[in-house]
């Protein structure tokens, strides 16, 4: 066959030479169907499992291929591309580009990922005649290698490259690459999870107490929570000196306020803001915090919605009269902010529509009050404070 090494066994290319036969990978998987179809028909004396390494090994190939050539002819900064293979991995998503925090339930099965394929490689007929080559043992057996390659292809390599030089560095750089190139290697699910896993915080060292881990202060001016206290009963500790006038004392509840937020919501030993503001993310990387753009996010998805829909949406409390359908689109317009333009803190979480919406009271009621302070009687007119948010102004704000 022009496609099987002779070989004691087979895997990917450019690996260790004693246990790692030749793939030619320039065949195309409907050439390497013809072949592997022929060697039936003849009866050639191929061993099952190298049959089931070759397969492996081009499929892999064959999605780095393609993500590679997305990568190539990405223009803008456009990562649309990468849609379809994070699907590969995880349940579900905050928006496209930005996986969802769901613990122990993020990850695809076996099943589920295999179904999703052609969608990432593509519905061609040679790409469905190839994947129906594998049975159901053998595509468990190759989900989680094609899972973690895809992972590495899209979190660490920001050029376009050649899938041997993919899998060379992968070899060198990442400690389970060897095993994860190498099908004879049994990979143990939870060391799989670990990694797939490891761009969403540690949930479990989140801090119990009501005002600490992701719940987040209610707001006390249109573009944040209180500057000059932490804004909830049970902690209302304190960020300001009395004289809020000098510009020592602003930076004065700056420093106090970051403490106290690298305190709350940081992660120890990561939480590198020197504002107590969320730094940015960026993966694979786990977020530094568990706090996010909450405020700022709401307020700009806010200051961006059409005048019109403004007045004429009503109100937009989660309860009462609301119109569903408009409190919906907004709270994803948040979360969009948060996820996609923000892109600082944790931008995983599950709970940002919960959150979003837990705060729309707050959030209205000092959009009325700002309405009132400039003579209006709709709160559209909370946009025009939007341009100016330093301490000094939210502080006089506060006391007020």
């Amino acid at each position: 066959m022009g496609c099987v090494s002779q070989s004691p066994s087979l895997g990917f290319q450019g690996l260790r030479e004693g246990r790692s036969g030749r793939l030619d990978h320039s065949l195309s998987i409907g050439w390497l169907h013809v072949n592997l179809a022929m060697g039936e028909i003849l009866r050639l004396p191929i061993e099952a499992e190298k049959i089931d390494a070759v397969k492996t090994a081009k499929l892999i190939h064959q999605t780095v291929t393609v993500m590679m050539k997305g990568l190539l002819h990405q223009k803008n900064r456009d990562q649309s591309w990468t849609y379809p293979f994070l699907h590969l991995i995880y349940k579900a998503s905050n928006t496209p580009g930005v996986p969802r925090d769901m613990g122990a339930d993020s990850l695809l099965s076996s099943k589920r990922c295999w179904s999703k394929l052609g969608e990432a490689l593509g519905q061609w007929q040679d790409v469905k005649r190839f994947l129906a080559l594998f049975d159901t043992k053998a595509r468990e057996a190759v989900v989680s290698r094609l899972q973690l390659v895809t992972f590495w292809a899209l979190y660490t390599q920001k050029g376009h490259t050649t899938p041997k030089t993919l899998f060379t560095n992968i070899a060198s750089w990442e400690p389970l690459g060897l095993a994860v190139l190498d099908p004879a290697t049994p990979l143990p699910e939870d060391v799989v999870k670990a990694v797939l896993m490891s761009i969403f915080c540690d949930t479990a060292r989140l801090k119990k107490d009501l005002h600490l881990g992701r719940v987040m202060p209610p707001f006390a001016a249109p573009f944040g929570a209180n500057v000059l206290r932490y804004g909830f009963p049970d902690c209302n500790f304190v960020f300001y000196h009395p004289n809020i006038k000098s510009k020592v004392a602003a930076n004065g509840i700056r420093a106090r306020r970051a403490k106290h937020f690298a305190k709350v919501y940081g992660i120890p030993g990561a939480f590198q803001s020197q504002t107590g503001l969320p730094d940015r993310t960026s993966a694979p990387k786990a977020p530094t915090s568990y706090h996010n753009t909450l405020h700022i996010s709401t307020a700009r998805a806010w200051s961006r919605l059409p005048f019109k829909a403004i007045i004429h949406s009503g109100p937009l409390y989660p309860s009462g009269r609301t119109n569903h359908d408009i409190v919906a689109s907004f709270v994803a317009d948040v979360r969009h902010e948060i996820c996609d333009h923000s892109h600082r803190g944790d931008i995983y979480s599950a709970t940002i529509d919960e959150e979003v919406r837990n705060l729309l009271p707050s959030f209205l009621d000092v959009l009325k009050v700002a309405s009132e302070k400039i003579g209006l009687d709709d709160c559209t007119g909370a946009r025009m404070y939007m341009t100016s948010r330093k301490i000094r102004l939210l502080g006089r704000w506060s006391m007020n």
